[in-house]
């Protein structure tokens, strides 16, 4: 099908408006931070019409846009066979997709999707082998890749696409940034004019139609131009913002509940802290009190030590003044004595013969 060929292009009603099912579901995965939110939309309408075979997204992360995907399948009751892929390992150190991120998708993964959806822990081009020509009918693009980068995953997945085939872009805004998905996507309107519609809501998503089997309402979507397109545009980014709202909400929501429970947990933590302040200025009153009693026995037990030995020691004088006693008269008697009366003059000339021989 010739797409500069396409003589009239449905009106935006016929485009959007006709289908508000799709545009109005909410999805179920809506993380903290993603710039994805804004185009949910859009996804269940393209699911929706497309109705693929086999979706495939490169470059996952926390999921929301591929759980979008997802949920479309359920909802429609597609028979979509879904696999997104990614190494959940990024050289950017500022970006948040890691195993852990990987770990808490997989658990919601698999309570959700695990029937029709696998989650491939591998790089695109390892992954490349596992599916055959010709057998893709929506590829994404997901992520904020070089110019090289991805001009090398959509040529290397470009012989995978069916003749049905539509691919993303997610990123398309970022012009001057490290992404040059911009530059390629730019590159894509020249080479497949007609078939390239670009939405400029968030941080923009490219949609090319590759397959000249596709529905015709997206034969018709890269020919639009003018108010019709800008219409469409307008469109999809009004449904998108209730998306982008809800998200906020559910955002601002989880930070009160984890302030509150960050109140909470301070509040308990200072009435513990209290209690243990009590309970320990009462073991320190109590410890205080125990020392003391015990100085004060100690010191009891000392006095009555030093007034023991004070009558003791007293007892002990007493009697040595007794027995001096007792030796002063006893020595007092002896002089009185008549042997020594009578001796006293030997005693005194010995006592001269001693001094003389000095």
């Amino acid at each position: 099908m010739d797409y500069m060929d396409i003589e009239a292009s449905p009106a935006p009603f016929e485009f959007v408006w006709g289908d508000l099912q799709s545009l109005s579901i909410t999805p179920k995965r809506l993380t903290k931070s993603n710039g994805w939110h804004t185009h949910s939309p859009f996804a269940f309408w393209l699911m929706k019409q497309l109705e693929p075979s086999i979706f495939v997204q490169l470059g996952v992360c926390n999921g929301d846009s591929y759980s979008t995907f997802c949920q479309a399948v359920q909802t429609f009751s597609q028979s979509t066979a879904c696999y997104g892929i990614d190494t959940w390992q990024r050289e950017d150190p500022a970006s948040s997709c890691d195993e852990s991120v990987y770990a808490e998708l997989l658990r919601y993964h698999n309570d959700h999707y695990a029937a029709f959806s696998r989650l491939i822990l591998s790089s695109f081009d390892d992954a490349l082998p596992h599916f055959v020509d010709g057998s893709i009918d929506l590829l994404f693009i997901n992520g904020h890749s070089s110019y090289e980068d991805v001009k090398h995953d959509f040529e290397s997945w470009l012989p995978r696409l069916s003749n049905r085939a539509t691919v993303l872009f997610q990123g398309i805004n970022s012009e001057g940034g490290k992404s040059g998905i911009w530059k390629f996507f730019l590159e894509l309107s020249k080479q497949y004019a007609g078939r390239c519609f670009p939405l400029t809501q968030g941080n923009g998503l490219g949609v090319l139609t590759l397959g000249d089997d596709a529905p015709d309402v997206l034969q018709h979507l890269g020919c639009l131009e003018g108010e019709v397109a800008s219409s469409v545009r307008l469109t999809f980014s009004t449904f998108g913002k209730f998306v982008e709202a809800q998200a906020t909400e559910l955002m601002l929501r989880s930070e009160i509940e984890q302030l509150r429970l960050a109140v909470r947990e301070a509040i308990c933590a200072a009435e513990k802290s209290e209690k243990l302040k009590d309970e320990y200025t009462d073991e320190l009153v109590k410890a205080y009190e125990t020392e003391k009693r015990k100085i004060e026995i100690d010191n009891h037990k000392a006095e009555l030590y030093l007034s023991s030995r004070c009558q003791e020691v007293s007892q002990e004088l007493e009697k040595v003044r007794k027995q001096y006693a007792e030796v002063c008269r006893e020595n007092e008697t002896l002089k009185n004595s008549r042997s020594m009366k009578l001796t006293k003059p030997l005693r005194d000339l010995l006592d001269f013969t001693s001094r003389f021989r000095r």
